[in-house]
């Protein structure tokens, strides 16, 4: 039998490679993967893309022909880093743009302490698999730039849905004020606004088989020595947190842990 490859980071597939994975697992998506489903297209388009996809995990031998059960075998690794996406209780969903108007984006996804990173890089699906949460957190806060600052006076206030866009169209320390923030809270979050470098999102959802059960969602804003995070809640006001790269982390990993343990209820 010819011999499968072995996994080293990151796991590079193509669009197609990708389809035909996720239809030997039976799963309808992947969130954030912007490849077509198995159950949603139609069966002509269908058969197209498992016969290449199924060639090119052939020729880059993830997929091979065993003569002696007459079966294909899949690289059980890289089948294990597939269940764990598809399977994720936890998807982040991180998009950010800078200052010269490139975008970026990146997905991660958590089952239990295992997190699975995918980003697409020249149309390839890359991935990378994480033993530990916050390893993946760290990654995602190092993309960023201007890098998050390593030390940050901790603050924390709250903002109404009108009054954070009134702060976006006119950063004043006095408008700030007025809508109840301390005076170094006021100037800390204007000085972020007035000459921000990085406008960011990362929406955290609670999924069930790649079905999505909860959506919350937190801004990013980076400037060249600031960091602010707004947690978007049910009733509309938005938590503010001028943060360093730990508290990015922390806030991350707790707000997952959140949504995982969440009781969720079903109507019948």
């Amino acid at each position: 039998m010819q011999l499968i490859s072995e996994i080293t980071y990151p796991v590079r597939l193509s669009s197609a490679e990708l389809f035909a994975l996720l239809a030997l697992v039976s799963a309808p998506t992947l969130l954030g993967a912007e490849v077509e489903s198995p159950r949603s297209i139609n069966s002509e388009r269908g058969q197209l893309l498992w016969e290449q996809g199924t060639a090119e995990l052939r020729a880059n031998g993830w997929l091979v022909y065993d003569e002696v059960t007459q079966t294909d075998v899949v690289n059980e690794t890289l089948l294990l880093l597939l269940l764990n996406a598809v399977n994720a209780e936890v998807v982040l969903l991180t998009t950010w743009d800078q200052a010269d108007g490139t975008h970026h984006g990146v997905a991660h996804y958590d089952h239990g302490q295992t997190l699975v990173e995918m980003s697409i890089v020249d149309g390839m699906h890359e991935f990378v698999m994480f033993a530990q949460r916050t390893d993946g957190l760290l990654r995602i806060a190092r993309r960023l730039a201007p890098k998050l600052p390593l030390n940050a006076e901790s603050i924390q206030f709250k903002l109404t849905h009108e009054q954070a866009a009134m702060a976006k169209q006119n950063p004043d320390v006095h408008l700030l004020q007025s809508f109840g923030l301390s005076e170094i809270a006021a100037q800390q979050f204007a000085a972020t606004l007035q000459k921000p470098r990085l406008y960011g999102s990362i929406n955290l959802l609670r999924s069930e088989a790649t079905e999505v059960i909860v959506n919350r969602i937190i801004g990013i804003v980076l400037a060249e020595t600031s960091a602010c995070l707004g947690l978007v809640r049910s009733d509309g006001s938005i938590d503010y947190y001028h943060v360093s790269e730990a508290d990015f982390i922390q806030l991350l990993d707790q707000e997952m842990t959140n949504l995982a343990e969440m009781q969720v209820v079903y109507e019948a």
